[in-house]
């Protein structure tokens, strides 16, 4: 693989690559790309024997990602010009991959690992923020990412949230924890908004978010769900793509405007 040392795409695994099929990259513990320091674009995929990867000489790497492998750790303090990051399925990693110097990072996928925290801090421009399936994982500090436009997470053990300075949030999707609150007054922009398996969330003010046209809350505790008086479900319901559902309690009141008890079909009607 030295040889091509002009490569900027290597798709090693289950990707229908030419070099995975036709070389003997697959089933290598270590995988050499060292001479490929015109690599932009490194995905590994399926390799359950590699346990080390040294990407501290492709300078020009600005996709990365591992899948199902048996790394427990790398450097990516030299990959300044990273744009993607994803890790998933490798259960080694004690410790989250050291972000700080990946500046330019915009999405960042980090999902059935182990990993009890992560810092993105040094991350401002990231754009894409998703953590599937790490229910070590009890909080994300993402005070100072405020060009986060989406937030997915789900199976992990949120505590508690944060959104106050993520004033350009547009999508927020978070299934899966303990938190007793969620407070997203200040995203206004968002217009899909997914909030399940919160058995300790117990009401929950929209009033705030008038551009949602997705609106998903089950399998929560919820009590009541302010709307407001600018948000309507029968919008919701009519627009292209649009679903609501406020979850399966018959006792959850919900508040339209002034009028504090009513039940989802009084709701909908209300805001028709």
């Amino acid at each position: 693989i030295q040889h091509f040392k002009a490569l900027e795409t290597l798709l090693v695994g289950r990707h229908g690559s030419t070099f995975a099929t036709n070389s003997n990259l697959l089933g290598n513990a270590n995988l050499d790309t060292s001479g490929l320091t015109e690599l932009k674009k490194l995905h590994i995929n399926y390799n359950d024997d590699m346990t080390s990867l040294d990407v501290t000489n492709n300078l020009k790497l600005e996709s990365l990602a591992i899948n199902v492998t048996s790394l427990s750790f790398i450097d990516l303090t030299n990959n300044v010009e990273l744009l993607e990051f994803a890790m998933s399925s490798c259960p080694n990693f004690t410790t989250a991959p050291d972000l700080s110097n990946n500046i330019k990072l915009t999405h960042l996928e980090i999902s059935a690992n182990n990993l009890p925290s992560i810092d993105i801090s040094n991350n401002t421009e990231l754009v894409k923020l998703y953590a599937h399936n790490m229910t070590g994982l009890n909080i994300i500090d993402t005070s100072t990412n405020t060009k986060l436009k989406e937030f997915i997470c789900f199976n992990t053990g949120f505590i508690s949230f944060d959104f106050s300075t993520n004033t350009k949030l547009e999508i927020l999707q978070t299934d899966g924890g303990t938190a007793s609150s969620l407070d997203v007054s200040v995203n206004t922009l968002i217009h899909r908004l997914h909030v399940q398996w919160y058995s300790n969330l117990t009401t929950l003010d929209l009033s705030n978010n008038v551009n949602i046209t997705h609106l998903w809350l089950g399998q929560n505790n919820l009590s009541l769900v302010d709307l407001g008086s600018s948000m309507s479900l029968s919008a919701i319901a009519a627009s292209a793509g649009g679903a609501y559902f406020l979850g399966n309690d018959p006792n959850l009141v919900i508040k339209v405007g002034t009028a504090a008890r009513v039940t989802q079909a009084q709701a909908l009607a209300a805001s028709g």
